[in-house]
C-alpha cells in the first residue's frame, strides 16, 4: 500500500483505537500525526451506547481532535435509514434518540410507530421489552445496529446488543434489519463522505464489519490485533498489524 496516495483515514473504534474506558496505546499519536499531515479523519462504529455526540465527546475527554460530523454511528445511521422514509420511531436508548432526532425522525414515546429501534443499552428491563415488543404488535419494523454478541469494555466482555434484540425477535415474532457495519446503507453513508474510496483506508480488528466491509466500497484495509482472536480470516487485509500503533511506521 502507497501510504503517500491515502487521503482518508477511517477508524473503527472498540478494541481498534479504544477498549472504551481507556485508549489503546500509541492511539492519541496516530491521530495526532495524521492531523498535522492534513488527512481526513473518519470514525465509524456500531457503538450505540452513547450518540454521535456522546461519542465525539468521549474522545474528546482523552485529548483526541474531533467534530460530531466526523463520526458515524449505527444510531445516526438508522436515523438516515427511516427519514429517508419518512417514518416515526420508537427508540429504547437515549443516545439512539438523541441520533435519530438529530437525522431529523420524529421520535416517539410509544405506539403505534412506523419503526422500533433496539440498540446497545446497559438499562434494557423487562418494561423496555414489553413496550418494544407491543410497538411491534401494532405494526413496528424493528431495527438495529448488530447483532453482536459481546464486546470489549475495559477489561471485561459484555453482553451485546444481539442479547437484547434477540428477545424482542422472540416475543414479537419478528426478525430485526441491522444498519451498521457491514450492511450496505451503512457503506452508502460512509461513501457519502469520502473524497476517494480508492485512497482511503479503513483501519479495524473485526474481518466482516470492518474489513469485507471497507473492501465492498472500494477501500483499502488495515486489519489491527487488539480485538477479537477467534474470527476466520474471510478476507485478505491489505496490511496486518498487532495494534494501531504500529501505523506510525507507515504516516
Amino acid at each position: 500500500m502507497d501510504f503517500s496516495k491515502i487521503d482518508t483515514y477511517i477508524f473503527d473504534l472498540d478494541s481498534t483505537l479504544w477498549y472504551w474506558d481507556r485508549l489503546i496505546p500509541g492511539a492519541k499519536s496516530v491521530i495526532k500525526k495524521l492531523r498535522r499531515l492534513n488527512k481526513q479523519i473518519l470514525y465509524v462504529t456500531n457503538n450505540t451506547i452513547e450518540s454521535r455526540r456522546g461519542i465525539a465527546d468521549r474522545l474528546r475527554k482523552f485529548e483526541v481532535e474531533v467534530k460530531v460530523d466526523d463520526v458515524i454511528n449505527a444510531g445516526i445511521t438508522i436515523g438516515h435509514y427511516i427519514k429517508e422514509k419518512n417514518g416515526t420511531a420508537l427508540a429504547l436508548n437515549i443516545g439512539t434518540e438523541i441520533d435519530l432526532r438529530d437525522a431529523g425522525v420524529k421520535v416517539k414515546d410509544k405506539p403505534p410507530v412506523d419503526f422500533v429501534v433496539v440498540t446497545e443499552d446497559w438499562d434494557f428491563d423487562y418494561q423496555q421489552l414489553t413496550l418494544a415488543v407491543d410497538a411491534v404488535d401494532r405494526g413496528g419494523k424493528l431495527l438495529t445496529s448488530i447483532m453482536g454478541r459481546k464486546w470489549q469494555v475495559g477489561d471485561k466482555w459484555t453482553p451485546g446488543v444481539g442479547c437484547w434484540v434477540k428477545a424482542v425477535e422472540f416475543a414479537a415474532n419478528a426478525r430485526a434489519k441491522c444498519l451498521g457495519k457491514p450492511s450496505a446503507y451503512m457503506g452508502k453513508i460512509v461513501r457519502g463522505r469520502l473524497k476517494d474510496t480508492k485512497k482511503s483506508v479503513f483501519i479495524g480488528d473485526e474481518m466482516k464489519s470492518d474489513i469485507a466491509f471497507a473492501k465492498k466500497m472500494g477501500c483499502k484495509t488495515i486489519f489491527v490485533k487488539t480485538g477479537r482472536t477467534d474470527e476466520k480470516n474471510i478476507t485478505k487485509p491489505d496490511l496486518v498489524l498487532k495494534s494501531v500503533k504500529d501505523l506510525l511506521r507507515y504516516i
